[in-house]
């Protein structure tokens, strides 16, 4: 008679280590076009920011059903609290699976923008061709 060399909880850890493996994956993907996108957008902008809310508003969040696992923001406080206000806005959307947040959180960034300045709209095809390719080179579609 054979005797199978391995168990139903070895099994099952495998499964989970597999499991973990692809959710780490899958941060590390969001983090990094997180990262790309926020570098980007700061250094391309090119409007004068008297205050410095609006660059500091300039940022990204990471959620995980819902809720926060990684965010990126850099500089004055009012404008990171204002984007982590539109980040827990737009959080109650999605509660479920992972979410990239890419944003400006100052309610007056489209205003800049509409006068022809580029905020973040520019650095978001660049993260998005980013997003696309790492997700089918690092196999978690």
């Amino acid at each position: 008679m054979l005797e199978p060399m391995f168990t139903v909880a070895g099994i099952n850890a495998r499964i989970d280590g597999f499991t973990c493996s692809k959710e780490k994956r899958m941060e590390y993907v969001f983090h990094y076009v997180g990262i790309t996108f926020m570098n980007d957008a700061k250094q391309n902008a090119a409007f004068t920011d008297q205050t410095g809310n609006l660059r500091a508003s300039i940022g990204y969040s990471v959620l995980k059903d819902g809720k926060v696992i990684d965010e990126g923001f850099d500089g004055e406080q009012e404008g990171i609290a204002e984007s982590k206000k539109v980040i827990k806005e737009i959080g109650k959307e999605y509660p479920i699976g992972y979410v990239l947040i890419g944003v400006a959180g100052m309610e007056y960034a489209a205003a800049v923008e509409s006068k022809g300045y580029d905020v973040i709209t520019g650095s978001t095809p660049s993260a998005d061709i980013l997003l696309t390719t790492l997700k089918k080179e690092l196999n978690i579609l």
